[in-house]
């Protein structure tokens, strides 16, 4: 099992092998990727395994190997820091969020934007793909949740309830619910037919930054 670490000190990212049951015992460092300009906000790995994503507070999107560390290309289009990203289920397709309040959809072989979703009135802090991929979930700090239709781009319904910012949310593997966690210290559950919130759960003592099923 290979796991990606961020560092918001060295602006790097550190990819290790685990070694022996989890929790590991020990871990092998495979890459110290350094290439960002300033702090790593968000990573995560291709759905093959093979490349990672990275968001950062430098504008960038950057697409590594993980054999050999080295950067892939760079998508460029965000004018505030990137907060959140993403690739969609088959690999072709990237997500990002950022402070600009926008969520730029991207096509991995071209490196172009394919488009850019406007509608939020704060930083766009999480985003993520409907497993069928034909919605997209964001959350920011302007208390909502949206969704939106992958082919018109149109923000489809956005659920309200938080009292504070949103800073992560995901679908659950059907897509008949969300997950979102808030600076006000809860998770809420939504139903997504009726855009109505299931149940909340309450017990942090401070922000709840990330959640998933």
């Amino acid at each position: 099992m290979n796991e990606i670490e961020k560092s918001k000190q060295s602006n790097e990212l550190s990819l290790y092998e685990s070694l022996g049951i989890v929790p590991p015992k020990t871990k092998k460092i495979f890459h110290i990727i350094g290439g960002h300009i300033d702090h790593v906000e968000s990573v995560c790995y291709s759905p093959d395994g093979l490349k990672i994503l990275s968001g950062s507070w430098d504008k960038t999107i950057k697409e590594w190997d993980v054999k050999t560390g080295r950067c892939i290309q760079t998508f460029t289009g965000h004018t505030d820091s990137v907060e959140s990203v993403c690739y969609s289920l088959d690999g072709s397709k990237v997500l990002s969020g950022g402070s600009d309040k926008t969520i730029k959809e991207w096509n991995v072989k071209t490196g172009r934007c394919i488009q850019t979703l406007t509608g939020h009135t704060s930083g766009v802090t999480s985003v993520c793909y409907s497993s069928d991929g034909s919605n997209i979930l964001s959350g920011s700090w302007d208390e909502t949740i949206k969704e939106w239709d992958v082919k018109t781009g149109r923000c489809t319904q956005t659920l309200t309830g938080h009292t504070s910012g949103v800073t992560s949310v995901c679908y659950s593997s059907d897509g008949s619910k969300v997950l979102s966690g808030s600076r006000d210290k809860t998770i809420k559950e939504w139903n997504v037919k009726t855009g109505r919130c299931i149940q909340t759960f309450t017990g942090h003592t401070d922000s709840v930054e990330s959640v998933c099923y």
